[in-house]
């Protein structure tokens, strides 16, 4: 190449070009401005946010309710509703005094749906084995089986020890030793002190574990 074509050809230069920020999505509100925005529309009566706050608080409910009953049945929709429904009236009524965070107190209303319906089946058959048949599916394994079948033997007993147990005392267990509730949310949740939280716990395993051990003995 000649050094004329050389001279008239354009010089190229590369340039970093910086991409075009996209739009940013809003940070996430926090849960607690959330929370009172459900509330206060709850109180004025607005239908639309009501449906909302229900689809908010679904999945706390529903965890709670696995927890204490062990598996999802034909009633499970009708006990979240009960759950609900107990949820808004406590609102409405103003027995929410927002010391702690709404999921907090919808799983406690929760837990003591499903335990009321631990109850009532109990009433109903005397036992809540069958509740635990549907869990998880057999394994082919027999040695597998057997443990399985323990398992859920030790869990209708634990059930059935917390349908005998007065309600005080089977709530704060559940809260404390299966939902991770530390004494001092157990505390806010039931308008008790910590003392007392920490107390009728005491009380509730004690209670528990003579009864556990009772229906050992004499199934």
């Amino acid at each position: 190449m000649s050094s004329a074509h050389r001279k008239s050809r354009p010089h190229l230069r590369l340039v970093a070009v910086a991409p075009r920020p996209e739009a940013s999505e809003p940070p996430p509100r926090p849960a607690e401005v959330v929370e009172a925005e459900l509330i206060d529309d709850l109180l004025a009566a607005t239908p639309r946010r009501a449906n909302e706050l229900y689809r908010y608080l679904a999945p706390v409910v529903h965890a709670a309710l696995f927890k204490v009953l062990g598996r999802i049945d034909d009633e499970h929709e009708d006990l979240m509703q009960s759950a609900f429904e107990q949820i808004a009236v406590s609102i409405i009524d103003g027995k929410f005094a927002r010391n702690c965070r709404l999921t907090t107190w919808a799983s406690v209303i929760a837990a003591r749906t499903g335990l009321m319906a631990i109850r009532s089946r109990r009433r109903a058959r005397r036992h809540v084995g069958p509740v635990l048949e549907e869990v998880s599916p057999e394994p082919e394994h027999p040695a597998h089986s057997e443990r399985v079948t323990s398992a859920r033997e030790s869990l209708a007993a634990v059930r059935i020890v917390l349908a005998t147990m007065s309600e005080d005392r089977a709530v704060v267990l559940v809260l404390h030793d299966a939902m991770g509730h530390d004494l001092r949310e157990i505390g806010a949740l039931l308008g008790i002190s910590v003392a007392a939280a920490q107390s009728r716990l005491v009380r509730a395993r004690g209670e528990f574990l003579s009864k556990y051990r009772q229906g050992e003995a004499d199934p």
